[in-house]
């Protein structure tokens, strides 16, 4: 496990913003790339890299919140349920998730949708009638 990646998700998971996210997802593969280069650089969390790694999961897992939202305006049924007001995974949790991805398809899913996936699977919406 990459303890590059590890870091970043364990800050990103504690400030999840209010405000909006970031405008688009970048790759899951990218993602890990760019957190493996600054584990090997032994990284410092003010660095601008650094920064924008966490503010790509602070945005997913913003959207990844908004997405119930809009479904339900949309009268849809959403992907996930999460609950409100806590963190909904550990960072160990979504390294983890993320490293379980094959390494083929982090290229075609962004870090939004590996959440996505993960938020699905672990706290799924009742069934509507």
């Amino acid at each position: 496990m990459n303890k590059g990646m590890l870091l970043i998700v364990c800050m990103a998971c504690a400030t999840v913003p209010a405000a909006a996210a970031a405008p688009k997802s970048m790759t899951l593969a990218e993602y890990m790339s760019r957190s493996d280069a600054l584990a090997l650089r032994r990284h410092n969390a003010s660095t601008p890299e650094y920064m924008r790694l966490t503010e790509e999961v602070n945005g997913a897992l913003w959207n990844v919140r908004q997405e119930r939202r809009i479904a339900r305006k949309e009268g849809r049924a959403p992907r996930a349920c999460l609950p409100p007001g806590v963190p909904p995974t550990t960072n160990r949790e979504v390294a983890v998730h993320f490293n379980s991805i094959p390494a083929e398809r982090r290229a075609s899913i962004t870090v939004t949708e590996a959440l996505m996936q993960l938020m699905e699977r672990k706290f799924p919406c009742p069934a509507q009638p």
